[in-house]
């Protein structure tokens, strides 16, 4: 028997109230025996095995230590027998005030839908002026195309009634405002004084 305590480790709490479990097949449902085992699964598994540590100097000094660390447990605080953990300390911390966890995600799941959709619309505008400047450029191109037509064919009209010898047929179409200018039937830019008077 003292060799058992001397040189075997203890069981942790947990497995063997599992093992107890099953072994007397207790009625009550298994969700029961998980909230049982969850319940001593943790900080009281830890609590207990530095109670049964073989060496006295890794055990609670005094009565005291093990009170205080119990208490730890029973305010969501953490406890000393377990090791320190940035994921531990967070959880307790978690678990001791939900409230305001739950509240600065929702805070920073709204900020982040925010900035998500505000990017998305940012990005939706800049593709509308984009597609917006195309079409004035390709309006303001299709015009250009038809003052040139339009000119083009005035000339060739002014052309012809030159050629007819119907010289008020030649300046009503030499003079029209197609473009902005006249222009005289040899090509040559005017301000209104066509080649044909």
């Amino acid at each position: 028997m003292c060799h058992i305590i001397r040189e075997v480790d203890p069981q942790r709490p947990s497995s063997a109230l599992t093992k107890n479990l099953q072994r007397t097949r207790v009625r009550s449902p298994r969700l029961a025996w998980r909230e049982q085992v969850a319940a001593v699964r943790g900080d009281l598994d830890c609590i207990v095995m530095k109670c049964l540590e073989k060496d006295r100097t890794r055990r609670y000094e005094t009565a005291n230590g093990l009170a205080a660390d119990l208490q730890r447990h029973m305010d969501d605080e953490p406890v000393i027998a377990r090791p320190p953990s940035v994921r531990y300390r967070f959880f307790k911390a978690w678990q001791r005030h939900k409230l305001a966890f739950t509240a600065a995600g929702a805070v920073v799941a709204t900020l982040l839908l925010g900035i998500v959709m505000t990017t998305w619309q940012a990005i939706e505008a800049n593709h509308a002026r984009g597609a917006e400047k195309a079409q004035r450029l390709r309006a303001d191109a299709e015009k250009a195309d038809a003052r040139r037509l339009l000119y083009g064919a005035d000339m060739s009209l002014a052309q012809q009634a030159w050629e007819q010898s119907n010289i008020g047929g030649c300046n009503n179409y030499s003079k029209r405002p197609s473009s902005g200018r006249t222009v005289g039937l040899n090509g040559i830019t005017g301000n209104g004084n066509s080649i044909c008077h």
